[in-house]
């Protein structure tokens, strides 16, 4: 018995020094490791050190949510909370934290980035349960957001209701007044348009309908009522059907392109990538967000660094080619670098499934989805805020269509279009497709039409863009 007293003695003493050597060496994830192990935490000096321990992951957990790292700063948080239990100065910290937070939010959504405020302030409050100025800040949030979507579409009287509530429910908000009398003007201005576009309609004079959808469209460009009045202007006037543009005005793909090898890749197995980004196009969809569309069987994603000629540069913490993933029959990832699926370390090639989590590196996270089972088109969503060059909200890894609309298996979910848009991919160009006829670059088309990787495509409740990636 004596001897097993003191080894179990000698035990937590060791584990004790070897915490306090890496807390005060700043290894601070080693130390939080050790304090977690065992019964320390029973031992007084372990009591202490746990505290300590906490008070820095707390304020490491307040840089990484202020920086954008929400899963690794809320992860952070709830382990100093457990360390430094109930404890009123841990408390203070989290309040402090919180704090923070609500005027970073406040600050992104005086700055019109009211998208990325509703997020942080949905993960403020699924971590902390919220409370009345989270909750109203939020509400405040979504309805300008929904107000600006209203806009879009020439719903400005709608607009108004919806900012009306969120200037009682923070009058304090300057941003939100401004919104008010800007919104009260282009009222104004639309409802001029409005009524001379219905008077020219009346009287059948297309031409001045003409130009009166196309000044609308700029102030709305989601307007149902603009997009028909022109579409109806070009049937009377005897606008041409669309026609296939020419192979040299669309953008081609090649199954044999040349590949050079990086050799500035700090990976033994050298990654081969395109001579040029010609596979890749962003897609700008109003109202919903922007895209990366990566139009290669296969994919590396690694860290955004001059000269680095990869599919996804990230901004992180990252090896230059950190992952690879290629689609087959299925979807595999491939690390290069530290890659965790599901909080699991993968040392092989891995099979990818709806839903995964992807970790590259110690902070990146993604979210593999594959939404419609019968495509083999994919969709890789940020989960922590690292932000992607060129600056998109998600990767669609394209295979040979991408349909666009208000269904949640669709690839890109548009919850106020009506129906589903497709572009598709074939005999080396890209083609739009719709129920509706659609304008494309200013032409009035039919059915579906060839599309270029700059062309801005119209319909009755939607418009996106397609810009390329130099």
């Amino acid at each position: 018995m004596m001897m097993a007293g003191t080894t179990m003695f000698k035990s937590w003493r060791l584990q004790l020094k070897e915490a306090q050597e890496a807390f005060r060496a700043g290894r601070l994830d080693e130390a939080v490791a050790l304090v977690r192990q065992g019964d320390l935490h029973r031992y007084l000096p372990g009591k202490k050190l746990s505290v300590l321990v906490a008070q820095q992951l707390a304020q490491r957990a307040g840089q990484r949510l202020r920086s954008g790292e929400s899963a690794e700063g809320w992860q952070d948080l709830e382990i100093a909370h457990q360390l430094g239990a109930q404890s009123e100065e841990m408390l203070a910290i989290r309040r402090e934290i919180v704090s923070r937070m609500l005027a970073d939010a406040e600050q992104r959504l005086a700055g019109g980035e009211t998208v990325d405020a509703i997020k942080r302030l949905e993960s403020i409050e699924r971590h902390t349960g919220g409370n009345d100025l989270l909750r109203t800040l939020l509400e405040v949030a979504r309805r300008v957001e929904s107000a600006r979507n209203l806009r879009l579409r020439g719903k400005h009287a709608d607009a108004l209701v919806q900012l009306d509530r969120a200037a009682t429910l923070r009058p304090d908000l300057p941003c939100i007044q401004d919104q008010l009398e800007r919104c009260r003007r282009e009222a104004g201005e639309v409802e001029d348009l409005t009524e001379r576009l219905h008077a020219a309609m009346s009287r059948s004079d297309w031409t001045e309908t003409l130009a009166l959808a196309g000044k609308l469209l700029q102030r709305c460009p989601q307007s149902t009522l603009a997009a028909d009045a022109r579409r109806r202007a070009w049937l009377a006037l005897g606008s041409p059907e669309c026609r296939d543009k020419p192979l040299d005005a669309t953008m081609t793909w090649y199954a044999d392109r040349d590949f050079e090898v990086d050799e500035a890749s700090d990976h033994d197995d050298p990654v081969a990538t395109h001579q040029s980004a010609s596979q890749r196009f962003l897609l700008w969809v109003d109202g919903v967000g922007g895209f990366l569309v990566c139009l290669d069987d296969q994919i590396v994603l690694g860290q955004n660094s001059p000269g680095n000629r990869i599919a996804v540069p990230i901004q992180g913490d990252l090896s230059r080619q950190h992952a690879r993933i290629r689609r087959e029959d299925g979807y595999l990832i491939e690390p290069l670098g530290e890659v965790w699926v599901n909080g699991r370390k993968i040392q092989r090639t891995t099979v990818l499934a709806e839903g995964d989590e992807i970790r590259l590196g110690s902070s990146v996270y993604l979210r593999f989805h594959q939404p419609h089972p019968l495509s083999s088109t994919a969709r890789l969503e940020r989960v922590s805020q690292h932000r992607m060059q060129p600056a998109a909200d998600a990767v669609l890894l394209m295979a040979e269509s991408c349909v666009l609309g208000p269904k949640n298996q669709n690839h890109v979910l548009c919850r106020d279009w009506s129906n589903d848009v497709v572009l598709f991919r074939r005999d080396g160009r890209l083609y739009c497709r719709a129920k509706e006829g659609i304008e494309v670059d200013g032409r009035f088309c039919d059915d579906q039409t060839p599309v270029r990787w700059d062309s801005h495509v119209v319909g009755g409740d939607f418009s996106f863009s397609l810009e390329p990636v130099s």
